[in-house]
C-alpha cells in the first residue's frame, strides 16, 4: 500500500467494532427480540447471561485476536498449524481471553480443536456436515480482508473449524465485503476525505457492495442446496425486520450482520441494531460491528464504548504491529 495511505486504512477499525459489538452483545445472548424492543439495549452493560463485567469480549473476538496474532508472528503469511495453535491455546490454555478464562464456544468449534489436538492434518479438522454450519468460522475471518489471500486460503481457514461449503462461502463473502467497503473508503479518503472523518451515505454504494455479493453467489452457488442457502442474500438490505433471522447458522448470521450495517447510518445504530435483533447477539454484533467499523473508523466508535473495553491496549498495541507490516 501507498504511503500516503498509512493513516486511512487499520486493522484497528475492523477489529475494535467487532470487538465492541460482540461484548455490547454478551450480556443479552438468548434474549429474544420481543425482550430487547421492550428492553432495548443502547450502551455497553454487564453481567446478564455470562455474568461478565462490562466490556468483557466472547470466543468471538478471542478467535479474532488469535488470528491476528498469528498472522502477525507469521508476517502476514498464512499458516494453518499456527492458527490452530493459537485457537488451541485460547480453548485449552485460556489465553487470548479478557479475564483468563473460556466462557463460551461453540460444539463444531470445540470439536475442531480437539480434533486437532489429537493429531489431525488442521486443514481436515473442521466439521463438514450440513448441520456443522455454525457462525463459528464466519466469526474470525475477518482479518484475511486486510491482507492478500485467496478464495481458496479463505475456504481452509474457515475449514480449521467448519469445512462445509456453506460455510466457506459465507466467509468468502464477508471477507469480499469488507474488501470492497475498504476500497471504497481508500479511493475517497485519498480524493480528499480527510481521514474519512465524514464517510458518504452508503445508499450511493449499494449496488456496488452488493454487486460483489451477487457476483459470488450467480457463479458460486451451485445446486439446490448452495441456491436455496444464499438466494435471499444479494436483496437482504430490502427485507423487513421480521423477516431477518438471527439463530447461530451461518447464513442466518451474515444476512443479519450485512442487513444491519446497509440499513443504519452510523456505527453506534448498526451495532445496537445487531444486537437488540435477540439471539446470537454477540455473534451478530461483532460480525456487523466490523463490517461498520471498517467503513465509518475506529474513530466513530463512541469513548464511552471504548472505555470499558477489556485488555483494549493489549488489543491496539497488536493492531500496531499488524500495521507496521501492512505498511512496511
Amino acid at each position: 500500500m501507498a504511503r500516503e495511505q498509512k493513516q486511512i486504512i487499520s486493522i484497528y477499525d475492523g477489529l475494535m467494532g467487532a470487538v465492541v459489538g460482540d461484548y455490547i452483545g454478551v450480556p443479552v445472548e438468548f434474549r429474544s427480540r420481543q425482550y430487547l424492543r421492550e428492553f432495548p439495549v443502547t450502551e455497553p452493560t454487564g453481567y446478564g447471561t455470562y455474568h461478565q463485567p462490562p466490556g468483557t469480549w466472547s470466543d468471538d473476538s478471542s478467535m479474532l485476536i488469535a488470528t491476528v496474532a498469528s498472522l502477525t508472528n507469521q508476517n502476514l503469511a498464512i499458516n494453518y498449524g499456527d492458527l490452530m495453535d493459537s485457537f488451541a491455546a485460547w480453548f485449552f490454555d485460556s489465553m487470548f481471553t479478557p479475564h483468563g478464562e473460556v466462557f463460551d464456544v461453540g460444539n463444531t468449534t470445540a470439536a475442531a480443536l480437539r480434533n486437532y489436538r489429537s493429531g489431525i492434518d488442521p486443514t481436515r479438522c473442521g466439521g463438514a456436515g450440513l448441520r456443522d454450519n455454525g457462525n463459528g468460522s464466519l466469526m474470525r475471518i475477518l482479518p484475511l480482508a486486510y491482507i492478500d489471500c485467496t478464495d481458496e486460503e479463505i475456504n481452509l481457514v474457515s475449514a480449521l473449524t467448519h469445512s462445509h461449503d456453506i460455510s466457506q462461502m459465507a466467509c468468502r463473502i464477508y471477507v469480499h465485503v469488507l474488501r470492497k467497503i475498504l476500497h471504497i473508503r481508500r479511493t475517497h479518503s485519498l480524493s480528499g476525505i480527510k481521514q474519512w472523518q465524514e464517510p458518504p451515505r452508503k445508499e450511493p454504494y449499494y449496488s456496488e457492495i452488493f454487486s460483489v455479493i451477487e457476483n459470488i453467489v450467480d457463479k458460486e452457488a451451485q445446486g439446490y442446496v448452495m441456491e436455496a442457502a444464499f438466494e435471499r442474500l444479494p436483496t437482504i438490505a430490502t427485507y423487513p425486520i421480521d423477516e431477518i433471522h438471527n439463530s447461530g447458522y451461518v447464513v442466518d448470521t451474515l444476512e443479519a450482520a450485512i442487513w444491519c450495517f446497509m440499513t443504519t447510518d452510523t456505527l453506534s445504530d448498526c451495532i445496537l441494531k445487531a444486537v437488540n435483533l435477540g439471539m446470537d447477539t454477540d455473534t451478530v454484533g461483532s460480525l456487523a460491528g466490523g463490517l461498520a467499523g471498517s467503513w465509518y473508523g475506529g474513530q466513530a466508535i463512541p469513548p464511552a464504548w471504548l472505555s470499558v473495553c477489556a485488555k483494549r491496549e493489549r488489543i491496539l498495541d497488536l493492531c500496531q504491529r499488524f500495521d507496521t507490516l501492512i505498511f512496511s
